[in-house]
């Protein structure tokens, strides 16, 4: 379940850069991350630190909250 959690995460971080408009390098640049690590995070195969998470939810504007999957989306990975 949590490697299905840490997904849901990049996915919703993949999805905010991309609706700003931002490109991968930029992002990561921008934050202070390798463009590698940003692919791996965004792809849930990296998990990031609660600073990380900060630093991505004050570039992209957002409440820390926005970047985790809801109650109802960790109750359909539960279920499945």
């Amino acid at each position: 379940m949590c490697s299905q959690i840490v997904l849901l995460v990049g996915e919703k971080i993949k999805n905010l850069r991309k609706s700003k408009g931002y490109s991968q390098d930029f992002f990561a640049n921008e934050i202070g991350l390798s463009r590698s690590y940003c692919y791996y995070l965004e792809h849930g195969r990296k998990s990031a630190s609660i600073e990380t998470l900060a630093r991505i939810a004050i570039f992209l504007d957002v409440e820390v909250g926005e970047l985790f999957p809801s109650i109802k989306e960790i109750s359909d990975i539960n279920e499945n």
